[in-house]
């Protein structure tokens, strides 16, 4: 994707900033809603966005910097060469997040060759001359897969995307985790990012229009029976709250439901230490995605 407007759109954020896609790279993206987030551009590269950023209503800014690291490993060496003279040049707090395209520890490897000390360790010195620390993870243990599922000889998983703070970041959020969410569709697992483990419910939830609403072949009897021709607008709306509410539990809870239910089980399995053994497992995990396209494709019709 050349251009990520359409997606930033598609996605409900307000802003973004990019370097767009280049040959086999995707590009990188960073999007944000400006109620939420406040965001300063400070450097764009092929290989990272580094942005100055400020989660409101927080006074606390810090250096974002957003990887995504070339196949190749002349490139590599040249991020690892403009996050070293970045962390000469700041005294902010410091994140730098995203797919490093690099194995660092022998443990964080399954399948194909071993992993190439003397390139790790030029990884680990960047890390080490940077001074910043590895966050670590909940979730599957890795982050990337070749997914060649079906001759278990050639599987390859790897956890080469990871987070990394300075102090001053750790003492600003010391309750910041990384949770590896489910692999679905990409060869690559998303990384949640939470900067406390604030798990308070709320009771009062949000009401929102769902445009996908609009596709179901009952969704205009709702609207004219919930806003009949001599009601004035607000009685009228609130009884279009109501029915639509219950009129959604009916018709789509069961997908979202499922949806919910196939991720987690999903993740449970990436998550098992027998993972990469396992044909069982393997096998498991394809016909649960399957069943989740299934499931997304349900809603797309909708």
């Amino acid at each position: 994707m050349a251009d990520h407007k359409k997606l930033t759109e598609d996605l409900q954020y307000d802003i973004h900033i990019q370097f767009p896609a280049m040959r086999h790279s995707g590009g990188i993206i960073i999007m944000w809603k400006e109620n939420i987030l406040q965001v300063d551009e400070v450097l764009i590269t092929s290989q990272g966005i580094h942005a100055m950023v400020k989660v409101l209503p927080s006074n606390l800014s810090w250096l974002f910097s957003a990887i995504y690291a070339s196949n190749y490993l002349e490139d590599r060496k040249t991020i690892w060469k403009n996050l070293i003279n970045i962390s000469n040049s700041i005294n902010d707090s410091w994140f730098v997040g995203g797919d490093f395209n690099e194995v660092l520890k022998a443990k964080d490897k399954f399948g194909g060759n071993y992993i190439n000390t003397n390139i790790s360790n030029l990884f680990w010195n960047c890390i080490n001359q940077c001074r910043i620390v590895d966050l670590g993870y909940k979730g599957s243990k890795y982050t990337w897969s070749n997914k060649r599922y079906k001759n278990k000889t050639s599987l390859i998983l790897e956890r080469i995307d990871g987070c990394f703070v300075n102090n001053c970041w750790i003492n600003e959020f010391p309750e910041a985790f990384v949770t590896h969410l489910a692999r679905t569709h990409s060869d690559y697992c998303p990384l949640l990012v939470k900067l406390n483990n604030n798990t308070q419910v709320v009771n009062v939830k949000p009401f929102w229009f769902e445009s996908m609403w609009c596709s179901h072949p009952t969704f205009h009897t709702l609207i004219r029976d919930s806003f009949p021709t001599h009601s004035t607008l607000i009685p009228s709306s609130l009884r279009f709250k109501n029915n639509v509410i219950n009129w959604n539990k009916h018709n789509f809870n069961n997908i979202f439901h499922k949806k919910k239910r196939l991720l987690a089980r999903i993740a449970g399995i990436q998550k098992s230490p027998n993972y990469q053994f396992s044909h069982f497992l393997l096998n498991l995990e394809n016909t649960l995605i399957e069943e989740l396209d299934s499931i997304l494709k349900n809603e797309e019709d909708f």
